[in-house]
């Protein structure tokens, strides 16, 4: 029985490679021995005459080693490795998680309002006033909504106390004598279920 030569896949970068350390290297690991030599003679000689010769032909060189293992290649029908090829891993369901009902919310009453609370958000109206961001209709039916809380929500400060921090709203003339009438008069009427924080037996 005949013996028939194992030939190997020549790689072209490892053609390159072996050039690019050695001129002609790659020619002969390609097979191609001749060209090989004539490529180190030739490349030497360029380097010695002047660098830049000798840096082209080694380029040349370069690109002819990884050129000759692709032709070694294609005459011993050697391919490229195929790449692997992975299955693909079954997919997996996890059970969706049940639900989780929370509790429903708890019944709040209406929140309380603050001096501190009034005198911002009745400031923001006027300097809205001022500027011609809102008209005056406009401002009014806003300020007198915003009297009406005090009738509908808990008041956390006493009469006098609240009506100290209307001052300066009404210095500024945000507020006039009868919104100061209405104010005091719903206060009045709200006093039965204000609560003074500092007194614990109130």
């Amino acid at each position: 029985m005949p013996y028939a030569p194992v030939v190997t896949r020549k790689e072209p970068f490892v053609a390159g490679l072996l050039s690019f350390f050695i001129p002609g290297a790659g020619q002969m690991y390609a097979g191609k021995v001749g060209a090989g030599i004539g490529w180190l003679i030739f490349t030497f000689i360029g380097y010695a005459i002047f660098v830049v010769p000798g840096l082209i032909l080694h380029v040349i060189c370069i690109a002819g080693a990884a050129t000759a293992a692709r032709e070694a290649n294609e005459q011993t029908g050697q391919q490229a490795p195929a790449p692997p090829v992975y299955a693909a891993a079954p997919t997996v369901y996890a059970p969706a998680p049940a639900p989780v009902r929370s509790a429903p919310p708890l019944p709040t009453g209406p929140k309380a309002l603050g001096p501190a609370e009034f005198v911002e958000r009745l400031g923001k109206m006027h300097r809205l006033l001022t500027t011609g961001l809102l008209e005056p209709g406009e401002f009014q039916s806003r300020k007198s909504a915003l009297i009406t809380e005090l009738a509908e929500r808990p008041v956390t400060a006493s009469t006098d106390d609240f009506l100290s921090a209307l001052i300066d709203l009404k210095a500024h003339d945000a507020i006039n004598h009868t919104d100061v009438v209405r104010i005091k008069a719903l206060l009045g009427r709200a006093a039965d279920g204000f609560t003074d924080p500092s007194n614990p037996y109130a």
